[in-house]
């Protein structure tokens, strides 16, 4: 069932925190077993926050017995970091971990739980090189650019030099903002420039660097099904096992709230939420504001992407292959403790029922 909802490696941090059962929160409103959820995520861009502003905002949480329910983000851009929040008992929710490390430290023995996608594998990217270049392994020992070295397109950059037979961290010299909102011009200006050697494109943007002599060294498009999970929403596994009326009421309010920002006509709102949350952001100083000032500089010319993440199984037994082959993982790994998507099948059940097929209001 397919279910539409529109680096340094820490490798025993998760394992070794202590791990806390979630206190329980009492609420007049409630009649659930928990009333505030605790939601993490080791970013501080408005896109990995918004879902939560909108459902606040539309009272789509209070309509499940919730209470608010926030993104606190921490700027760890490390998801060994974030999720050790869970073993901490500082969060109950990280809301958009990578997939792999999710489910390296599953097998680690952290008591995590899947309960819905944030990210899935959409292709769309090619990589190009510099002048010269000609295959992958070209990009040994080269800069590559980036939007965030923690990003989407990063991401798919790794993976794909994954599948080469290089290390990521060690091969190739990441560079951040060379590409979507903080990058300074296209991405063939960057690579004239020679601000870095390879870069990743797609559209009209991948097709100017074809035209200017670039050589396509990757089509990153194949390398993964559609439906790869990318990010896992992650549960600390107590709070399932416990309170999955909680986690249920949770999936339901958000559910509706990524079918909203997925409909092209109500992005002008899904902008404003964004804009709310960074004009919060700016309030606190520091790090979370210089990093909404950047933002909010691109944020009104900012393309609406139009994503439908899913969850399939497909991609998770995808995922976990690849991450035996990779030795990331023992043979015999399963993940069986791990994904507790049926919790997500009963709220889009139940949406569907109630405000039809994709429904949400």
């Amino acid at each position: 069932m397919r279910l539409e909802t529109p680096m340094t490696i820490r490798p025993c941090l998760l394992v070794i925190a202590t791990m806390l059962v979630p206190a329980a929160v009492s609420s007049q409103n409630a009649p659930i077993g928990r009333a505030n959820i605790r939601v993490v995520t080791g970013h501080y861009h408005s896109g990995h926050r918004v879902i939560t502003r909108i459902a606040n905002d539309k009272g789509w949480f209070r309509d499940e017995g919730l209470g608010r329910v926030d993104i606190a983000p921490l700027g760890t851009e490390d998801d060994h970091l974030t999720l050790a929040e869970l073993g901490r008992g500082r969060a109950d929710l990280v809301w958009d971990a990578h997939s792999d490390i999710v489910v390296q430290e599953d097998a680690r023995g952290a008591p995590l739980a899947v309960i819905d996608v944030f990210r899935s594998f959409q292709p769309r990217n090619l990589l190009f090189g510099a002048k010269g270049m000609k295959a992958v392994r070209d990009v040994r020992g080269k800069r590559v650019g980036v939007n965030e070295v923690d990003g989407m397109d990063a991401w798919e950059i790794r993976k794909g030099l994954e599948r080469a037979g290089m290390d990521p961290e060690r091969d190739v010299r990441w560079v951040p903002h060379m590409r979507g909102q903080y990058a300074k011009g296209s991405a063939l200006e960057v690579l004239q420039r020679g601000d870095v050697d390879a870069i990743s494109a797609f559209g009209p943007d991948a097709e100017r660097l074809r035209r200017a002599g670039f050589p396509m060294l990757a089509d990153l498009r194949t390398a993964f099904p559609v439906g790869y999970p990318i990010r896992f929403l992650v549960a600390h596994r107590t709070l399932v096992d416990q309170h999955p009326e909680t986690v249920q009421a949770f999936l339901r309010a958000i559910t509706r709230a990524k079918r909203f920002a997925a409909e092209p006509r109500n992005a002008a709102d899904v902008t404003v939420a964004r804009r709310k949350l960074l004009e919060d952001d700016l309030a606190l100083g520091g790090a979370r504001a210089a990093s909404a000032r950047e933002e909010l500089r691109t944020l009104e010319t900012e393309t609406p992407s139009g994503r439908k993440d899913y969850f399939d199984p497909k991609g998770v037994a995808f995922l976990i292959e690849e991450q035996k082959k990779l030795q990331r993982v023992t043979a015999s790994y399963r993940g069986d403790r791990l994904i507790h998507v049926d919790l997500l099948e009963k709220a889009v059940v139940q949406l569907d029922k109630k405000f039809g097929a994709g429904g949400y209001r």
